[in-house]
């Protein structure tokens, strides 16, 4: 197995969360947030600071891109969105692979056949939000 010469220091969860809903569209941060929690199994909870403030920390960075205000949904109500950025892509692929090596290595252990304990409550909660779901666009 060949490393690669530089490899970038991990990203947060939190970070990593929001390239992943912003690799599969572009989104304005309410948007966002609602996804990280649906793609998190609701472990990845933010606030209304919280996302706000790691936008933008994430747009200075690079990692992703403040498009400009546009009507979003029924309401035609102008909001900024973000999109995944070049840096944002690639910081995503390279966590995506340290995860697959992980993955690889739990794998090996015996530790992914095991059943995961699931609550039921959550269940509900992510069946209801994925029905309640309307495209913004």
């Amino acid at each position: 197995m060949s490393f690669p010469t530089h490899f970038p220091p991990p990203i947060t969860t939190y970070e990593f969360y929001v390239l992943l809903a912003l690799s599969q569209d572009d989104a304005h941060a309410y948007r966002i947030k609602t996804k990280i929690w649906k793609d998190s199994l609701g472990a990845v909870k933010l606030g209304d600071g919280t996302i706000y403030g790691l936008v933008r920390r994430m747009c200075e960075r690079g990692l992703i891109e403040m498009a400009v205000d546009k009507p979003i949904g029924h309401s035609g109500k102008s909001r900024i969105t973000y999109s995944l950025g070049h840096h944002g892509r690639t910081a995503l692929r390279y966590d995506l692979e340290r995860l697959k090596h992980a993955l690889a290595i739990a794998e090996s252990a015996g530790l992914m056949g095991e059943p995961v304990p699931t609550d039921p409550d959550l269940d509900r909660l992510l069946q209801e939000f994925t029905l309640s779901q309307t495209p913004l666009r």
